[in-house]
């Protein structure tokens, strides 16, 4: 498995959720199989990026399987559970961003590969920004 961070973070939700969900890629180009929504709610992150009052709004990821590696429903809740764990560890839960992963097939490699997006912004009072990949980090 690869993890890449991709390095975006501005600007509105849309242009994201937009690259995650949509049927066609950036060049105009079907994308068959179309993108799955796996897990979160698109509208309610994207709520939360674009009320968000810092510069960098989202923080945006991908894990790559290799060809041929098939992801398990039950490993993919594993999958998501972990991830949020590690990214928000010694976080309250109520004060966790809601976050969108979906699942991307076709790039013509048979790779599963499953993106992500959540806001950076903590829930708290004081709304305050936070990074899943914490500026210094290396991708492995």
């Amino acid at each position: 498995m690869l993890v890449k961070h991709l390095r975006n973070g501005r600007g509105p939700s849309l242009e994201i959720l937009n690259y995650l969900l949509s049927i066609y890629d950036a060049k105009g180009q079907l994308r068959v199989p179309a993108p799955k929504l796996v897990h979160g709610n698109p509208h309610l992150v994207g709520a939360y990026i674009d009320a968000s009052p810092h510069q960098l709004k989202y923080t945006s990821m991908v894990l790559s399987f290799a060809p041929g590696d098939k992801v398990q429903k039950h490993e993919l809740i594993e999958l998501i559970e972990e991830t949020e764990n590690l990214a928000f560890a010694g976080i309250p839960e109520e004060w966790r961003p809601p976050g969108v992963w979906v699942r991307h097939t076709h790039t013509g490699s048979e790779r599963e590969e499953y993106h992500f997006v959540y806001p950076r912004r903590l829930m708290d009072p004081k709304e305050r920004s936070y990074n899943i990949y914490p500026p210094g980090e290396h991708d492995p």
